[in-house]
């Protein structure tokens, strides 16, 4: 199966949590003490517990949209902790992905990004890094001249 989408998500879980420092995210997985359990570290028991479910999400949402994901993400990879999700789950269920309630609607922060039109970079940056409202994020319009200006900021 080397090559296929399911093995390079093995390959990947793997590495995540055994890179060390030369993989930039590192500390979000094996720096923050996430492992992958003992039975997962062969392939073939990855591809026993795991390639069924996996067909059928490729199935319900198509290969591009099916990603490994951890249901805990302060627990291990193991079959009781993963299942597949759409990147959409997957950017909910980040440990960004924190609900935000405006106006009596309650989302995640990428959900928010689509229904009000602003990029996540945005919305994540007002509140994370200038530690804006949400009301203040989520109504201040972009001021065209300001975002060429700091692009790399906003």
């Amino acid at each position: 199966m080397k090559g296929t989408k399911f093995y390079v998500a093995w390959k990947g879980m793997k590495f995540r949590c055994s890179a060390g420092k030369k993989y930039s995210d590192f500390n979000s997985y094996g720096g923050k003490g996430v492992k992958v359990c003992r039975r997962w570290k062969r392939f073939i028991n990855f591809r026993d517990d795991m390639y069924e479910s996996y067909l059928k999400h490729i199935i319900d949402f198509g290969e591009k949209q099916t990603s490994l994901d951890r249901i805990n993400n302060n627990g291990n990879y193991c079959k009781a902790n993963c299942r597949w999700a759409t990147l959409k789950e997957q950017n909910s269920n980040r440990k960004y992905g924190l609900n935000y309630t405006f106006k009596g609607e309650t989302h995640c922060l990428s959900e928010w990004s689509n229904k009000l039109g602003f990029t996540y970079k945005i919305l994540r940056n007002r509140i994370r890094d200038l530690n804006w409202s949400i009301e203040k994020t989520f109504t201040t319009p972009i001021n065209k001249k300001l975002s060429n200006r700091f692009r790399g900021f906003l």
